[in-house]
């Protein structure tokens, strides 16, 4: 029998206004900062929403299981000074007491459906994060896990979400998910899908995906997907918010809540959704939480929204960027740029894909006809594209039919583009963490990365920075960056 059968019905059961903005430039130049930003939402958004009085509503829900975790004889065997230097091999710490981690996938007691769509994905090995997270998630724990990108932390939530929907009583017509996971942008949802649709596609557990802007036409098909009651939902906060006021979907039979990249939705504003939606949940959910950053805004959502949580850090609380990345900086001057710019193009080979970083939608259309003219051939994504015209250009640039991709910041955190070996920054950001999050589009899962940023004297205040990233990452630092340091 599967881990975890016993204590629910057989895995494999079958289907049944806020917005904002962000400067992007000392210019004042403007570019959207997520994606609810193309459609502006009521100001009264949530003002409809009922609300719950948990104390009378419990009794009459259906219990719900959410430990079936069992520890692997090989993992029990194993002598603490052995966990110890695993731990510290990794750079993973956990809460005192914490479960042990898993080695293999075989010790990770999944279910047979689920080994199954690991083998489909050819997952190997699990990934520190993933060894460490899946006996905290199926054991039922709330847990805070603070991780880099990269570092294979969908997976860590995901396939124990399997488990856990698979695991409950079957879901009716009316009702709403099981699984709801939070996440601060249309791509990033997009993405999270695909992969709940590419694992949870032997169970025939279904997903729908919310996401704000894209028309009327993007309404009625998001609508219709909650048609038939999905086990999981992937959304953004607003318009999550705005399904539940139209009645089109309810989260009383959520008892899985993730919320991924946390420290993301509080920079874009969206502390207030993330309270509404959470006073619709019952409050004996088991609620994940993952974060890039330790900060004391996320250090208060956590004690407010997770009981008791695990924890699970790997790498540095503070952000940073991989060894594994190979930072360079070409000193330059605005009438040069291009110049530079070319120059780094002509040093690519024809096996390197890269992601080009603009400040703003003005300057990533002027990079495209650059570009262009000088013969390449390159797809560009931001706000003003159409969202048929993203998605196709996201997905031909990450099947690698194309070998340069133009960005605005939207892109610099959360997708997942495992071919990218360059990132050039033809511009310099403006913050220390859209910098991190940009050039860690490359070097994902410890492969080698490059990253490339032409800086101008404008940019100064961001060289002392950089030079931090660079000695935490043991790689030099030029003299010209520390030059430009001594001018703040």
């Amino acid at each position: 029998m599967d881990a975890g059968a016993t204590r629910g019905k057989p895995y494999g059961r079958p289907p049944r206004p806020t917005y904002a903005t962000r400067t992007t430039e000392s210019s004042g130049s403007v570019d959207d900062a997520h994606d609810e930003a193309f459609v502006p939402l009521p100001r009264n958004l949530g003002s409809r929403l009922t609300a719950k009085n948990w104390e009378q509503l419990m009794p009459t829900l259906p219990p719900f299981n959410k430990n079936f975790y069992y520890e692997h004889p090989d993992v029990t065997n194993r002598p603490p000074w052995h966990i110890d230097q695993w731990r510290e091999s990794y750079g993973v710490r956990v809460t005192p007491g914490a479960l042990r981690p898993v080695e293999t996938l075989e010790e990770a007691g999944f279910a047979n459906f689920v080994k199954v769509s690991i083998f489909n994905r050819d997952l190997v090995q699990p990934t520190p994060i993933q060894s460490q997270g899946w006996p905290m998630a199926m054991s039922g724990q709330d847990l805070v896990g603070v991780a880099d990108t990269g570092s294979g932390k969908t997976l860590a939530y995901v396939l124990p979400a399997l488990m856990h929907i698979a695991a409950q009583e079957p879901l009716k017509e009316g009702q709403g998910p099981i699984a709801l996971i939070l996440v601060p942008t249309r791509e990033l949802a997009l993405q999270i899908e695909q992969i709940f649709h590419d694992v949870g596609s032997t169970c025939q557990l279904r997903c729908a995906c919310l996401w704000g802007g894209g028309g009327h036409k993007s309404m009625e098909l998001q609508c219709a997907s909650l048609m038939g009651s999905p086990d999981c939902i992937v959304a953004t906060p607003g318009r999550l918010i705005e399904m539940l006021e139209l009645g089109k979907t309810n989260l009383m039979r959520v008892t899985y809540l993730v919320l991924d990249e946390a420290d993301r939705m509080l920079d874009m504003g969206f502390h207030d959704q993330i309270e509404m939606i959470s006073s619709q949940i019952r409050p004996d959910r088991q609620t994940l939480m993952w974060t890039a950053t330790w900060t004391e805004d996320i250090m208060r959502l956590a004690s407010k929204h997770l009981k008791q949580p695990q924890k699970v850090v790997v790498g540095q609380y503070e952000l940073s960027v991989p060894a594994s990345i190979t930072q360079h900086f070409v000193f330059t001057s605005p009438a040069q740029r291009d110049t530079e710019f070319l120059k780094l193009l002509s040093g690519l080979t024809a096996q390197d894909q890269t992601l080009i970083f603009t400040n703003s939608k003005h300057h990533a259309d002027e990079v495209e006809r650059l570009m262009v003219q000088h013969n390449y051939h390159v797809l560009v994504t931001h706000g003003d594209k159409p969202q048929n015209e993203r998605e196709f250009n996201m997905s031909a640039f990450k099947s690698g039919n194309f070998r340069f991709l133009i960005a605005t910041d939207i892109l610099a955190r959360g997708m997942d583009f495992k071919g990218v070996t360059h990132v050039i920054n033809y511009m310099c950001p403006v913050t220390v963490e859209a910098y991190i999050h940009r050039v860690g589009r490359t070097g994902r899962m410890d492969r080698p990365g490059v990253a490339h940023t032409l800086f101008v004297e404008d940019d100064f205040s961001m060289a002392p920075h950089l030079i931090d990233l660079l000695t935490k990452a043991g790689q030099p630092v030029p003299a010209e960056l520390q030059d430009y340091a001594r001018l703040g």
